[in-house]
């Protein structure tokens, strides 16, 4: 399974836990660039991306 998550679709960290039990281990997340991209969002994008990897799934920057 693949899912595309836009930035603005992304809450903050504390509430991805819940919605993560909807998706099984081995899914893959790619994560779309915002721009300018900012500290703070490379700083979301990675505590995102470390959420998914602790549950089994992983995440990926769109390489467009």
């Amino acid at each position: 399974m693949m899912a595309a998550v836009l930035p603005s679709a992304i809450p903050a960290p504390s509430r991805v836990l819940i919605p993560i039990a909807q998706f099984p281990k081995g899914s893959r997340f790619v994560m779309t660039n915002t721009t300018p991209q900012t500290e703070e969002q490379k700083r979301l994008d990675d505590r995102v991306k470390d959420l998914l990897e602790e549950h089994g799934m992983t995440a990926e920057r769109d390489p467009h």
